[in-house]
């Protein structure tokens, strides 16, 4: 068992949602750095407060929260906007961090649809977390389908969180072993930057 990254390396050439370059990285004395970004940049992790000014931030979150032992990796190719349910095949009943694997990740991103968001919570039962190597579960050609699944995920109790725009390039179909989603404790915080870890065989 070894241990990889699923977060990618921040700097100034990393492109954002809205085909934007976001973080500013800069050096200063002593080869000390100074970053600006917003919260919502590189990888990251959306709470509920993102979409409902009465939801949990990261302030309701424990430590334990962002501990996954039952991961999986789905891979779905497709030249649409979003997907469609019935290309959740294969994956485990009991998965609690459902990780999903487009082949279009660009500033023309696969999203996932309110569709689908109802099919996973209906489906697997134990899911926590789904996340998306696309900078946004919302394709940026048709933003709606994606608020849709923005409010499906993080609008129930428990709610499912939202990983977006992962490093996924070191996986491929199939189970993780153990995986820790480490956020930057920002006080309050709707959503912030995640470094992601996770054992694999």
């Amino acid at each position: 068992m070894k241990v990889i990254w699923l977060s990618h390396l921040l700097n100034n050439k990393h492109l954002c949602y809205n085909n934007a370059y976001n973080i500013k990285i800069e050096h200063y004395k002593n080869n000390e750095m100074q970053i600006n970004m917003p919260l919502h940049s590189g990888t990251h992790i959306d709470f509920p407060l993102h979409i409902n000014n009465n939801g949990n931030s990261l302030n309701n979150y424990n430590a334990e929260d962002f501990i996954f032992n039952h991961a999986f990796v789905k891979v779905i190719n497709t030249e649409n906007n979003y997907f469609k349910p019935e290309q959740l095949t294969g994956i485990p009943e009991d998965v609690d961090f459902l990780i999903i694997k487009t082949g279009k990740v660009s500033y023309t991103n696969t999203g996932i649809s309110g569709e689908c968001a109802k099919f996973i919570q209906n489906n697997f039962k134990n899911i926590k977390c789904i996340g998306t190597n696309s900078l946004s579960i919302n394709a940026l050609q048709d933003k709606e389908p994606g608020r849709e699944a923005h409010r499906e995920f993080l609008n129930i109790e428990p709610a499912i969180l939202i990983v977006e725009d992962m490093d996924l390039s070191a996986v491929s179909e199939g189970k993780l072993g153990r995986v820790i989603v480490a956020p930057l404790r920002v006080e309050a915080a709707d959503g912030v930057p995640v470094t992601i870890f996770a054992e694999v065989e």
